[in-house]
């Protein structure tokens, strides 16, 4: 399995992500750098990735008081 680990810039969401590989839960966890209390995990990058999208979309609709 790939150990992949790094910083990441997510150009539509416009937010710089920290990814890493956790042994201890078998998977990819992301963290958004400017907020690192929002994360996401994932078995593979692209999906640690589509999982983080998805914290943010939700982080912003909370903060905009915009979810229903």
């Amino acid at each position: 399995m790939d150990r992949w680990q790094g910083i990441y810039i997510d150009t539509i969401q416009m937010e710089l992500i920290s990814i890493f590989y956790s042994q201890d839960d078998e998977g990819y966890i992301a963290c958004l750098v400017r907020m690192p209390t929002l994360s996401a995990f994932g078995k593979s990058p692209n999906e640690v990735m589509a999982e983080m999208a998805t914290a943010i979309d939700l982080a912003r609709e909370e903060r905009n008081g915009s979810r229903l």
